[in-house]
């Protein structure tokens, strides 16, 4: 049975293979948006996804804090929505919200759950 933390990393892992299968129409899509700070928007989000992720990778977390499951649970179906955003006709707009959504959530997970690897 995969742990909570592995399931987060493996769900963000797919939403990052997804945007980069993706990338050419959502970045076409937010410069017709938003222009060039769209795009930008959109790719500081998609670089930090991919901080995140190997921060996770990197981290111990505190598996008996309290807030662990629900927290990580919460964290995973963020990334899993952001993903569908991605690959679904979603704007490019709404991506970039997923996505903030998403690194929102694995950065507070790290904050509050995070150890100091060993």
């Amino acid at each position: 049975m995969a742990s909570y933390q592995d399931t987060l990393l493996q769900r963000t892992r797919s939403a990052i293979k997804s945007y980069n299968t993706n990338r050419t129409r959502l970045i076409k899509e937010a410069f017709e948006e938003g222009g060039q700070e769209s795009v930008t928007a959109l790719e500081e989000e998609f670089i930090a996804l991919n901080n995140a992720a190997f921060n996770l990778q990197r981290a111990k977390l505190k598996r008996n804090h309290r807030r662990y499951g629900a927290l990580l649970k919460e964290a995973a179906a963020t990334v899993s929505e952001a993903r569908s955003l991605i690959t679904g006709s979603a704007s490019a707009l709404a991506v970039l919200d997923g996505l903030g959504r998403a690194v929102t959530l694995i950065g507070r997970s790290l904050l509050i759950l995070g150890a100091p690897p060993a």
